[in-house]
């Protein structure tokens, strides 16, 4: 299981530094294989936890096959940073893909935990 390697103080101004290296990705057209290759290539880069959030729900949101080991890779953190649900975001993504996963169930349980259902 991966830890965040960075304490949450400190955190804003490391992510505010990594706002600005993502924003130019962000006039990309999103839905392209340059745009997948950005994320990945950002997500490998990039060590704040929260910021690794923003590229995965990317990729998840690319629903290709491609951003699969980024996204199983990011669900073995222990923090998964406070930006998005991941759990919601892993388990919407599986499912859309018609993938199965150890924690799928799991994952599907905390979501609808923090919706309160």
């Amino acid at each position: 299981m991966h830890s965040s390697g960075s304490s949450r103080a400190g955190s804003s101004r490391r992510s505010n530094h990594w706002l600005q290296v993502l924003l130019p990705y962000t006039r990309l057209k999103t839905h392209t294989a340059g745009a997948i290759e950005a994320l990945k290539h950002l997500y490998w880069t990039i060590e704040d936890t929260d910021m690794k959030s923003v590229a995965i729900r990317g990729l998840a949101e690319q629903l290709t096959a491609e951003g699969r080991p980024e996204i199983e890779d990011y669900m073995t953190y222990e923090y998964k940073g406070q930006i998005f649900d991941m759990d919601e975001m892993a388990y919407g993504y599986f499912k859309v893909m018609g993938y199965d996963h150890p924690e799928l169930e799991d994952w599907k349980i905390s979501a609808l935990q923090k919706l309160g259902r």
